[in-house]
């Protein structure tokens, strides 16, 4: 691959919304992302295409087999080779916990020494023009690799989703899960937000942060920092039962037998750790469930 530029699957349609599964559009779309084959084209330019211009791509490059009609379909097993990975983030009004803004995005990913090469906003993000980096709400970001990796050399289609769209995962549990199977197709957007179309990662390197972040979870096991098994999340999970509105009321002695019972929040309140982003994650959610517990976490 030449400097600056990957190979991607693009489709030839510009679309300005997302077409219903039931439309005919849709079918349109898909069929023509099927029937293309890769190109090699420089990542301003696919910017562009995706994020401006409203094509759909691919998440990874296929060999499209031919049903029993003769017409070109593609699965999971038909994947070749890829050079990117996608995080789709869809915050709603109604679940503030899986809210995040590109800004968090970017800062959380540079905590893993990784960046973006662009991010865009898809079709639905409606916040206005001004300040999108802190106020937009639906958006893709997108993460090139130096060159394309050829899936089977990688283990397989099973090791592409748990050793790469995983982990991207593991660190953002607010991203949407589905954008992770090696035929997925992706809509373009609306407008570009962020861009350093210089950043183009090591699959090698990339693979040590991986291999790191696991090595951390480990350790947390380990130690006995296992959430499910907290008191802290039991009490969460029975609550959430109940109503998820009405919040426990802990009394501080209460608090003292928590510490006592349970390490990490103990070492958390302690400040002497620094959680991982899931584990940071599942206990704002838990201390959100407790009254006065936003007191505690801002203490």
């Amino acid at each position: 691959t030449m400097s600056g530029s990957l190979k991607v699957t693009i489709g030839e349609l510009n679309l300005s919304f997302k077409p219903k599964d039931t439309s005919r559009l849709f079918f349109k779309n898909r069929s023509n992302l099927i029937s293309v084959s890769p190109q090699l084209i420089e990542i301003r330019e696919f910017a562009t295409k995706v994020g401006k211009e409203g094509h759909s791509f691919l998440l990874c490059n296929h060999s499209p087999i031919l049903d029993d009609k003769c017409k070109p379909k593609i699965n999971n097993s038909t994947a070749v080779d890829f050079q990117i990975f996608a995080l789709d983030f869809d915050s709603n009004e109604e679940n503030q916990n899986l809210s995040i803004s590109p800004n968090k995005v970017l800062s959380r990913l540079r905590d893993y020494d990784l960046d973006a090469t662009f991010i865009y906003r898809t079709f639905n993000d409606n916040v206005g023009r001004y300040n999108l980096l802190e106020k937009a709400k639906k958006f893709r970001v997108i993460i090139v690799l130096e060159e394309s990796v050829k899936i089977k050399e990688q283990g397989g289609v099973e090791s592409f989703k748990n050793n790469y769209s995983n982990f991207l995962h593991q660190i953002f549990p607010e991203a949407d899960k589905k954008v992770k199977d090696p035929n997925r197709f992706l809509y373009g957007g609306k407008g570009i937000i962020y861009e350093n179309y210089n950043y183009k990662i090591d699959i090698k390197y990339f693979n040590s942060i991986n291999d790191h972040y696991q090595s951390s979870l480990i350790k947390s096991k380990r130690d006995k920092y296992d959430l499910k098994k907290s008191l802290i999340h039991d009490r969460y999970q029975n609550q959430k039962k109940e109503s998820c509105f009405k919040r426990v009321v802990w009394p501080e002695e209460r608090w003292e037998y928590a510490r006592k019972e349970w390490k990490y929040l103990d070492d958390f309140l302690n400040g002497s750790i620094k959680p991982l982003h899931d584990e940071l994650y599942k206990l704002y959610i838990a201390l959100d469930e407790i009254q006065g517990g936003a007191k505690k976490w801002l203490y």
